[in-house]
């Protein structure tokens, strides 16, 4: 029986100093009882909650002891297993907080099992699954967060939901799930030979989209390379949080174009990670014919020589011409990373006495209002340090400095009906046309209510300004 492949990577990202995700990719060598052949897992500790990489490892423990152990305690029902897993991490994590002083752990989870035709997927918070085609990306699970419910609801556009400032807010995680069982929705379909099953943290999707994977995935079959530039993507992009990834490949799958040469030999597979390859181009070594009979007849050796050099040569005219009409163009990495252009950011400079946030060309910062007055700029706005009880370092902005005005001063966008805030070391971080035309002031983190701000602020687009006609 062949084998799918599975995979598990994750990497801290380029702005996090601790990785609280967790993962596993695991196929099995004999069939689980309940035809189970492949399971893979994802969990994302909470951002703001004490030990996320803790709750993101029990959650993790949690679905190997259900799968891994006794199978007469869990049953053979595939979708009963996962149900059984989720629930049983959920109240893993509460006893763990519970034993620990701990406040309020908790970790998202996204985990997907396979039969040899049937793929079972379900989800808690925001990781998310998907299945990548050489054609299309298709997000399998559901979000639970604010903003997806309300695109479900018919109260948000998927496109507002894309780029709004609430759309990390969960609305569920395990380990704050207070009942006994936690209800999660299973989704099932077949599992076809072309299909990839991609499971993610919210560091991965938030900067590599759809047509991103789709074209990773045509680009790179190795699962080694494809996670090693999704992840290298996601944090040439920004890489705000920590990235993780889990695959399982078909066992029938093959790869319809080879974009690499096989003279370079297979990908390092990190042996600490349990991985069965299923035969693919450009990595299988093809064993040896054994010695062909001599034949006399040289005519007819000649023929079959010729018969041969006529295919070859066919075969190649062909795939000519598939990647001249870019049916199977194969797709670089320099072209992956240009495939989507990076978004407007606003620009955050501190000293030890000033602020200073500036847009790049196109927009313009309106008219502020600042707490001590300095000119404004159509494309930057300064304002003084030490208002509203809270006082910098005077001098050089050492790292400690730093420190102090990444937590001392935070970011309210909106009305005060509609409030979204974060941390002020963020802002750069944020899509600046989500924040175009709205509402920002920057005040102390002591200012709860951001009712005495240091600056308040708007952003518009420049208007393009009209081409003179030549008579």
């Amino acid at each position: 029986m062949k084998l799918p492949t599975g995979l598990f990577r994750t990497d801290v990202g380029r702005q996090r100093s601790n990785n609280e995700d967790n993962g596993w990719s695991h196929v099995f060598e004999t069939p689980h009882p309940s035809g189970i052949v492949a399971i893979a897992v994802v969990a994302d500790g909470v951002g703001g909650h004490a030990s996320g990489e803790v709750a993101s490892q029990i959650a993790v423990n949690a679905v190997k002891h259900v799968f891994l152990g006794d199978p007469t305690t869990y049953g053979t029902d595939e979708s009963t297993l996962i149900r059984e897993a989720v629930s049983l991490a959920n109240t893993g994590i509460q006893e763990w907080a519970r034993g620990n002083a701990a406040s309020s752990p908790a970790t998202t989870i996204v985990i997907c099992a396979v039969t040899e035709s049937t793929m079972f997927m379900a989800s808690v918070g925001d990781s998310r699954g998907y299945v990548v085609t050489p054609h299309a990306a298709e997000q399998i699970t559901e979000d639970d967060t604010y903003v997806a419910t309300a695109v479900r609801k018919g109260e948000l556009t998927a496109e507002a939901a894309e780029s709004s400032p609430l759309r990390n807010r969960l609305e569920r995680a395990l380990g704050l799930v207070t009942e006994p069982t936690v209800e999660v929705k299973i989704f099932t379909r077949l599992w076809e030979p072309k299909e990839l099953i991609l499971l993610c943290s919210d560091g991965l999707y938030e900067y590599v989209k759809s047509a991103d994977m789709v074209q990773i995935w045509r680009s790179y079959p190795d699962l080694n390379e494809l996670a090693q530039v999704l992840i290298g993507m996601a944090n040439d992009r920004g890489g705000s949080d920590n990235i993780s990834v889990s695959l399982l490949r078909h066992p029938n799958f093959r790869a319809a174009v080879v974009p690499y040469s096989s003279a370079r030999g297979p990908s390092t597979i990190d042996t600490t990670i349990q991985l069965h390859e299923a035969v693919t181009i450009g990595q299988s070594k093809i064993p040896e014919a054994p010695p062909a009979e001599k034949k006399r007849g040289f005519p007819l050796t000649l023929l079959g020589y010729g018969a041969a050099a006529i295919g070859v040569g066919i075969l190649i005219g062909i795939q000519s011409y598939l990647i001249t009409k870019q049916f199977v163009r194969p797709v670089r990495r320099a072209e992956v990373r240009q495939a989507v252009p990076e978004p407007a950011r606003l620009g955050v400079e501190a000293t030890a006495s000033s602020v200073t946030i500036s847009v790049p060309s196109g927009y313009t910062i309106n008219p502020p209002k600042v707490a001590k007055e300095v000119p404004p700029k159509p494309s930057a706005v300064t304002f003084a340090l030490g208002k509203s009880g809270t006082e910098y370092k005077a001098g050089v902005l050492d790292a400690a400095a730093q420190a102090s005005v990444n937590s001392g001063l935070r970011v309210v966008v909106g009305k005060a009906e509609s409030l979204d805030s974060f941390p002020m070391k963020q802002l750069k971080e944020r899509n600046l046309q989500a924040l175009v035309g709205q509402r920002i002031s920057i005040t102390t983190a002591a200012d709860i209510n951001g009712d005495t701000p240091l600056v308040t602020f708007s952003v518009t687009p420049n208007e393009p300004k009209p081409q003179s006609s030549q008579q």
